[in-house]
């Protein structure tokens, strides 16, 4: 199964269709837990701030001539590198997302420019922004991304995917001021739209289905209860073609199972000299050779999670 090692999310209410099938102790007192359709594994998250992007960082001719480090650090001229993070169309992105997005282009004196300004010759050596994307599987629906990333304004095109990232679905002004750059009809504009949202959706549920859990009560749960990961994970998936965001949906909806649905964890099947119980105040303790551990914090210490296998 896919590993889901990137994102955590809260309590919520939702069924869980799916029971673990065995809790293991690791060698360091840690508990692993095994879905029915795969292992689960641990990871961690990094949290993020919002610093201000530099202003004017683009030139009339398209050079990105100022960015910042993730840290808030201005840099320019050659200091510009792939994680680098800069302002298009008022959504900040690292260089690297931004030109696995078509956004972005490598100069020939290796500057970067956004898509439509300087564009680097042919022999020009270039990151190649395929690198460990993960393809929707339909060559029509990735050709079309391709054409309306190559014609379409960059501002407009995140103006689409910012959209739908917050759930607000295909906003009609940007398709159609796209429908005029690539030279459609707005009705077919949207179609295409429509299509590649919904290749994007099928991705995004089958990857969380991997994980054992149903997948619509997992999507539902998580725009009910933590809506900011399901926009971190749409976006990632739109701008950087991975969707590994999901795997902190999955992880949440796991981490809110003790509240959710507690007879998931209390029906897992345990190994020898383990045990799960419900205490009156609703907490679930978990019992081993190590020592007992509510389940809560063997979450917090990372024991818990949901992995690839």
């Amino acid at each position: 199964m896919t590993d889901y090692s990137a994102l955590s999310i809260p309590n919520g209410n939702t069924s869980a269709n799916v029971s673990p099938d065995r809790v293991q102790v690791n060698r360091q007192g840690g508990v692993s837990m095994t879905l029915t359709n795969g292992v689960v594994t641990t990871t961690s998250s990094m949290a993020t701030r919002e610093i201000q992007a530099p202003r004017n960082s683009v030139q009339n001719s398209g050079t990105i001539t100022e960015a910042r480090n993730s840290w808030g650090t201005v840099k320019t001229g050659s200091d510009i590198t792939e994680a680098s993070i800069v302002n298009i169309g008022g959504i900040e992105t690292t260089i690297k997302a931004a030109m696995a997005a078509g956004m972005v282009t490598r100069n020939a004196d290796g500057s970067y420019a956004v898509a439509g300004g300087q564009q680097a010759p042919q022999d020009q050596p270039q990151a190649d922004p395929n690198d460990g994307m993960e393809s929707l599987g339909d060559d029509a629906v990735e050709a079309s991304i391709t054409e309306i990333a190559t014609k379409a304004s960059a501002s407009d095109v995140v103006g689409v995917i910012n959209a739908l990232s917050k759930g607000e679905g295909i906003p009609e002004t940007a398709v159609g001021r796209i429908a005029s750059q690539m030279g459609l009809e707005p009705g077919e504009a949207m179609h295409r739209a429509e299509t590649i949202r919904a290749a994007f959706e099928t991705q995004a549920l089958n990857t969380i289905s991997k994980s054992g859990f149903e997948a619509q009560d997992v999507v539902a749960w998580a725009w009910e209860n933590r809506p900011d990961l399901m926009k971190q994970a749409i976006y990632k998936q739109a701008t950087e073609r991975t969707t590994k965001g999901y795997d902190g949906v999955v992880k949440a909806y796991l981490g809110g199972l003790e509240k959710s649905s507690p007879q998931t964890i209390l029906n897992a099947k345990l190994p020898s000299g383990m045990t799960a119980h419900q205490q009156q105040d609703g907490t679930i303790m978990v019992t081993t050779p190590q020592g007992n551990f509510s389940w809560s914090s063997l979450l917090r210490m990372g024991a818990i999670s949901v992995g690839r296998g």
